[in-house]
């Protein structure tokens, strides 16, 4: 895995993009996402596709990430996938690349049919391979007994530091709108639930966070 800088698609200046770049997103998004210049809101991410493919040097390498292998931009051909109206484009199934990777690289006990999410299959290899439940999506979330090395632990502390200014109160509808956008399918509020009461129980502090975690060190000694 590598590190990455993530750009909104909303505002953006096309010519100031640098390259490699690589867009995640499924052919729903390309039709339905609604998407503003700052001026004018397009529905769909294939203007910004359109934009990109047009403005981009012959050398500038640009990965699409996608859940089929010919996306489709009807605002720009109504006829044939962006493969073949422009090139060269290099195009990743997402769902077959994760599938390949997690069977290659890790020991998840996760059926792929439930989720190919790879944090959770990350999570569920940790677990597994200290001796944590691993199972299903709500065990890996179990923070009482969750490995203080998991990185289940990762989602709560980028609330702490990125949410201390919203209101408290609405902190579990502001996780479980999160994991929807993580999950296929699943136990949302279950999970939602039980991030709420950890970060609860440590009042929304790294410090306590930390000490938590170091909490659960016994159960894996």
């Amino acid at each position: 895995m590598v590190d990455y800088d993530y750009i909104d698609p909303n505002d953006l200046e096309v010519k100031e993009l640098t390259y490699p770049l690589v867009h995640l997103v499924s052919q729903k998004g390309l039709l339905e996402t609604d998407v503003s210049d700052g001026e004018v809101v397009r529905n769909g991410e294939q203007y910004v596709m359109r934009e990109i493919l047009r403005t981009r040097g012959n050398d500038d390498i640009y990965i699409v990430v996608a859940d089929t292998n010919s996306p489709e931009l009807p605002a720009v051909s109504t006829q044939r996938p962006v493969t073949d109206e422009y090139s060269p484009v290099t195009t990743v199934n997402y769902p077959n690349f994760v599938e390949k990777y997690v069977k290659e690289n890790l020991d998840s006990a996760l059926p792929l049919q439930e989720t190919r999410n790879y944090f959770f299959h990350k999570v569920s290899d940790h677990h597994r391979e200290v001796g944590a439940p691993a199972n299903s999506l709500v065990e890996l979330f179990d923070y009482e007994n969750a490995p203080p090395q998991s990185p289940v632990w990762e989602p709560l502390y980028y609330f702490v530091e990125h949410d201390l200014q919203t209101i408290l109160e609405k902190y579990t509808e502001r996780i479980r709108e999160t994991l929807r956008s993580w999950l296929e399918r699943g136990d949302v509020q279950k999970i939602a639930n039980e991030m709420d009461a950890m970060l609860t129980r440590c009042e929304y502090q790294v410090e306590q966070l930390d000490e938590q975690r170091k909490q659960n060190t016994v159960l894996y000694e």
